[in-house]
């Protein structure tokens, strides 16, 4: 069993978490305050903060985020690694 998402992203050391979270969202900004955050407490910190991050955000930061997903119809860009954090975000995403 994989350990909760919160666990995983307080453990990581700070390059291993930006990838990780770039994984989520290419926003710079939003990395960097979700790096600044840590240590979550729960797996709900994690979703709530990233949360408040994502509305503090402005303009730039949202088209950035944006730019890094594939258009609708094409395939992923995302690395091989994304399927593990995925797999944790829905096992331990608040219901």
């Amino acid at each position: 069993m994989q350990p909760p998402l919160h666990l995983i992203l307080n453990t990581q050391d700070t390059t291993q978490l930006a990838d990780t979270l770039h994984q989520c969202c290419a926003s710079e900004n939003w990395v960097s305050k979700m790096i600044d955050s840590r240590p979550f407490t729960d797996t709900e910190s994690v979703f709530a903060r990233s949360a408040n991050i994502w509305a503090t955000l402005d303009e730039g930061d949202y088209l950035q985020a944006f730019s890094a997903h594939p258009q609708i119809g094409e395939s992923k860009r995302y690395k091989q690694s994304t399927p593990i954090l995925v797999n944790s975000l829905r096992l331990n995403k608040p219901k």
